[in-house]
């Protein structure tokens, strides 16, 4: 099991993103007092426990990544959604969403409503083949 764990101003707002914005996680706990478990759809190991609490202080580099079949299908089904929560997608000087493409695959970068980074990411099976 892959769990991480964030500190963020609004639970309501966090969940209005991760859940319905972004739709790659589901409500599976809420433990009252702004703490609620989020599992992963896409895959069957990955959770988010959110905490209404002062927020960490943070980086510019992404906290985590979550692998999806095909990062041109998502940026396509993003493009559609009105983030009201606050949060975003990364886009390139010209306005589209910043699609990173590098050997091990391509990637889009979102930021949450608390300014918590992560990723999209499509990873390139080729690279891995030779590893089996």
């Amino acid at each position: 099991m892959f769990e991480v764990f964030l500190n963020v101003y609004s639970t309501e707002r966090a969940i209005a993103f991760y859940v319905n914005e972004v739709g790659l996680f589901e409500v599976v706990a809420d433990f009252g007092g702004g703490e609620v478990s989020l599992k992963c759809t896409c895959t069957d190991n990955a959770y988010l426990s959110i905490r209404e609490s002062t927020p960490s202080s943070f980086a510019d580099h992404p906290l985590f990544s979550i692998g999806v079949k095909n990062c041109d299908r998502e940026v396509a089904r993003l493009s559609s959604v009105e983030f009201k929560s606050g949060g975003s997608v990364y886009r390139d000087p010209s306005g589209r969403f910043a699609v990173v493409e590098f050997p091990l695959g391509k990637n889009i970068m979102l930021t949450d409503p608390d300014g918590h980074r992560f990723l999209l990411m499509e990873w390139n099976q080729n690279v891995f083949a030779s590893e089996r």
